[in-house]
């Protein structure tokens, strides 16, 4: 796995995994952790595009089955959509991922953002009463 296949994301964790665990380990090794978390990320985000793909073609099968009596045209349609369905594989929608990593003044931007809306302040109201009423809290 090269250095650029680890994510922010990795590195994080990695650290709350030493963190947690208490684990006396060195930077290297932490950076080795945070190599196969993202091994896994992605190992998980390709079974589910495989899974997705999967659950997309059968139902495209059943639709064809469904609708035999249709014209030849209308049936190599789906069967387009569904070869394109396949095309679409793990490394494409990997590049669909922002390409950068946002600046601290984009990610206070965006936190300022969703503070101001009212459905997204809601459970963060709800805890912060739950707590002042001696309720245990989930952290987010």
């Amino acid at each position: 796995m090269t250095e650029k296949s680890v994510w922010m994301v990795d590195q994080l964790a990695a650290a709350k995994v030493v963190r947690e665990l208490d684990l006396g380990i060195t930077a290297e090794q932490t950076e080795r952790l945070a190599a196969l978390l993202a091994e896994h990320r992605v190992d998980t985000l390709d079974l589910g595009v495989t899974r997705i793909q999967s659950v997309i073609s059968q139902a495209v099968r059943d639709v064809l089955l469904r609708n035999q009596h249709r014209d030849a045209a209308w049936s190599d349609g789906c069967r387009s959509a569904e070869s394109a369905i396949f095309a679409a594989t793990f490394s494409v929608v990997n590049e669909m991922r922002p390409r950068q990593n946002r600046t601290t003044g984009q990610v206070l931007r965006s936190l300022v953002r969703q503070a101001r809306s009212p459905a997204a302040a809601e459970p963060l109201l709800q805890r912060i009463d739950a707590s002042a009423h001696g309720a245990p809290t989930q952290s987010a």
